[in-house]
């Protein structure tokens, strides 16, 4: 591999990402940094894991298509006989969910060198299941991809921290960010104070909540509320709620044209590996935070300053 990069004097990056640039994990620590990478001499190839088909029927609360998964995992099966054409494995997460770390092993011994990313505490989703045969056959997957890894980039101190104590050899906090001009849209006025929520309804259940709160709140302000990326269907109550959908090309102005952005989030081991996206997102329009007191929000979001942190419910 080290051949190849003097062979041809640019690095060749495999990105093995989870989902495409639709999902906001993949989109904001993959291909947002693919154009900038380039420029520098970096050739990055990215193979998503599952389809933006498969993004979009989560986003719509449908049941993913099995066969459209099984294509998936063969996919990525293929592309990883090609993985030694490359200088450097770019990994989100794990390569392949809810199986045993066997081919990030076998990279380590074939010598190829991959990166692991990751923004979500997703060793959790082993050591914490409630099945006791998934904690005892993957309750360390994570902790063995940490260390086989050549370098582990993570978006929280939590996160970061974890991969330490699995024993990875380099470990480097990468905050998530944005492109802040897509969110420099003037602000605009209005006669009602709006607040602004914005997720998908995989982060629906953080929203309900402070359901509660908002019934109250709202109407004796009065205020408005804006929910980008849900639909009326949701399972919420909050009646008078404006409903936006979401698009890459609006998220800016969309969460600009309201005046306090709403980050909640229960406080479990989950919650507190989460990168702060909401809040670096509202930040980034301009616009105060109102946010749950966990995780990388809790530095996110300084107190008094650039917005109010809450004392959440434990999960």
């Amino acid at each position: 591999m080290t051949d190849s990069i003097s062979n041809t004097g640019c690095v060749r990056v495999l990105a093995l990402t989870k989902y495409g640039p639709l999902a906001a994990s993949s989109r904001h620590r993959f291909f947002d940094y693919i154009p900038f990478l380039e420029q520098k001499g970096v050739s990055v190839t990215p193979a998503p894991l599952l389809s933006e088909a498969y993004v979009r029927d989560i986003y719509s609360g449908k049941s993913p298509d099995v066969t459209d998964i099984a294509r998936s995992l063969l996919s990525r099966l293929l592309q990883l006989v090609s993985a030694r054409q490359f200088d450097v494995l770019w990994i989100e997460g794990e390569l392949f969910p809810r199986l045993p770390a066997s081919i990030e092993r076998l990279l380590a011994l074939c010598g190829c060198p991959y990166v692991v990313d990751l923004d979500d505490a997703i060793f959790h989703t082993y050591d914490r299941n409630p099945r006791p045969f998934v904690r005892r056959l993957l309750g360390q997957k994570i902790d063995v991809v940490f260390r086989k890894a050549a370098a582990v980039t993570a978006g929280s101190d939590y996160l970061a921290e974890r991969a330490r104590q699995a024993g990875a050899r380099k470990v480097v906090v990468v905050p998530t960010t944005v492109d802040i001009g897509a969110y420099s849209e003037a602000h605009a006025a209005q006669n009602q104070l709006t607040f602004v929520w914005i997720g998908s309804p995989v982060t629906e259940r953080y929203l309900k909540s402070i359901e509660g709160e908002l019934g109250q709140l709202l109407p004796m302000l009065p205020a408005k509320l804006h929910l980008i990326g849900i639909s009326p269907s949701s399972n919420l109550s909050l009646p008078g709620a404006v409903y936006r959908p979401w698009s890459a090309a609006t998220e800016g102005a969309e969460v600009a044209s309201c005046d306090i952005g709403l980050a909640p989030l229960t406080d479990g081991p989950w919650e507190r590996g989460k990168c702060g996206l909401k809040a670096i997102q509202y930040m980034a329009a301009g616009i105060p935070v109102l946010a749950a007191d966990v995780g990388a929000l809790s530095n996110i979001v300084v107190h008094g300053k650039t917005g109010f942190v809450y004392l959440s419910t434990p999960e």
